[in-house]
């Protein structure tokens, strides 16, 4: 698929520009937020105790997947396009939360091997589903200002669908990824 470009801006690093002053934006807030708060967010939001792995994954996968299939929702709209920027700097303001409450917690080098990979790529997931939502959406504005042949988007409609199956398989795989980590660091006893 051919980069679309906005305003001479190439359209993935506009999403990736929202993710970044999204991630500033939550470490700013988090940082008028007290110690103690920071752990809690951190401890709901990334590291969970206990035996309950499937409850962990689920966790991950929803956390992931409820962003990914917003911005699928989205590409069917023909107006969404700057939602679709705000979704993602949304993403960014959770994980600039995230990121600044890991500070408030023990064995900080560990909370970050297990935070950033996850966070990097759920991001880059949700950068690519929000990358072909916007081309979605941009092709149905198109399509309700022009008297094109309105057959060909057929096609298009189900390699959307397909890419969007992908996302959320990409998104269970890092969520499971993410929780053997998380497994193995407390079977080391390193968390």
């Amino acid at each position: 698929m051919a980069l679309k470009k906005t305003k001479g801006i190439r359209l993935d690093m506009l999403l990736i520009i929202s993710l970044i002053i999204g991630i500033g934006i939550g470490a700013a807030v988090g940082a008028g937020m007290t110690p103690q708060g920071l752990m809690t967010i951190y401890s709901d939001g990334v590291y969970s105790t206990g035996d309950d792995w499937v409850s962990a994954f689920f966790s991950y996968f929803i956390g992931s997947a409820a962003f990914v299939t917003a911005a699928f929702l989205m590409g069917f709209c023909a107006v969404s396009q700057p939602f679709e920027l705000a979704l993602v700097a949304f993403k960014g303001m959770g994980l600039g939360v995230l990121a600044r409450s890991i500070y408030s917690c023990d064995n900080i080098l560990i909370r970050i091997a297990l935070f950033i990979p996850f966070a990097v790529l759920s991001s880059g997931i949700l950068i690519m589903q929000s990358f072909d939502s916007v081309a979605m959406s941009t092709r149905y504005l198109m399509l309700s200002v022009t008297a094109e042949n309105r057959l060909g988007i057929a096609h298009e409609f189900r390699d959307y669908i397909f890419r969007f199956m992908i996302y959320l398989t990409a998104c269970a795989a890092v969520s499971a990824v993410n929780c053997l980590m998380l497994r193995l660091f407390d079977y080391l006893g390193m968390i």
